[in-house]
C-alpha cells in the first residue's frame, strides 16, 4: 500500500471533481474513484431536465481516456465495509483496497415513503441514470402523476411532465415549495409559473 494512496468513495460530480483536482494540483500518489453504477461519471442535473428529451443520455462528466491520462483508477463496484484500522476497503463482489487518505462524497439518498406499498405500486424515486430511466418509462404511459416534494428536482419533473399532457399534482408538506432554496417572494412566482403550466399544487 503506497503511503500516498488516495480512495475517493463516490463517484458523482464531487468526488470525481476531487479526484480530477488532486491530480491537477500535483498529487503524486495513485488515486483510486469507487461508484456504485455502471456508467460513467455523469451530470445529475440533466436527469430531470431533460427526462422526456428525445436524445435523453448521460452527460458524463470524463470519458475513459481521460481517467487514464490523469491515472486515476474507477473502480465500479459497491463498497461493503470501511475498516479504518486497517486503512482498508472490502468490496461487495469481494476484493480490498488500501489507502493512507480517504474521502467520502457519498451525496445523498431520496426519502422513501415511510408506509407499507403494495408490490405493483407504481412509486418512483430520482437519483441515478437507471433511475431516470425506469421513471422516464413510467411517465410515458402516465395520465397521472402525483410528484412529493417541492424542492428544484420534483419541481422540475412536475414542469416537464405537465408539458407533455400529463395530469401534475404536487403534494408538498411545508407552506410552500423551495422552502430551502429561494426566498418567499421568488419561490411565489415560481409556484405561479407552474400553476399557469398546469400543474396543481
Amino acid at each position: 500500500m503506497a503511503d500516498s494512496g488516495m480512495v475517493i468513495v463516490g463517484a458523482g460530480q464531487s468526488g470525481v471533481a476531487a479526484a480530477f483536482e488532486l491530480r491537477n494540483a500535483g498529487w503524486q500518489g495513485f488515486i483510486t474513484l469507487i461508484g456504485d453504477e455502471v456508467h460513467l461519471p455523469y451530470e445529475r442535473p440533466p436527469l430531470s431536465k431533460e427526462l422526456l428529451a428525445d436524445n435523453f443520455q448521460p452527460v458524463f462528466l470524463f470519458t475513459e481516456p481521460d481517467f487514464v491520462r490523469a491515472n486515476i483508477t474507477l473502480v465500479r463496484n459497491h463498497v461493503a465495509r470501511i475498516l479504518p484500522d486497517k486503512h482498508l476497503i472490502t468490496l461487495k463482489t469481494g476484493g480490498s483496497v488500501g489507502y493512507s487518505k480517504l474521502l467520502l462524497a457519498l451525496g445523498a439518498e431520496p426519502r422513501t415513503l415511510p408506509v407499507p406499498l403494495a408490490d405493483k405500486a407504481r412509486v418512483f424515486t430520482l437519483r441515478k441514470f437507471d433511475d431516470a430511466l425506469r421513471l422516464r418509462e413510467a411517465l410515458a404511459g402516465a395520465r397521472k402523476i402525483i410528484v412529493l416534494g417541492g424542492g428544484f428536482i420534483g419541481l422540475e419533473i412536475a414542469a416537464t411532465a405537465a408539458s407533455n399532457g400529463k395530469d401534475v399534482i404536487i403534494l408538498e408538506a411545508g407552506a410552500r415549495i423551495l422552502t430551502r432554496g429561494v426566498p418567499e417572494q421568488v419561490a411565489a412566482l415560481i409556484a405561479d409559473h407552474h400553476i399557469k403550466g398546469g400543474v396543481q399544487i
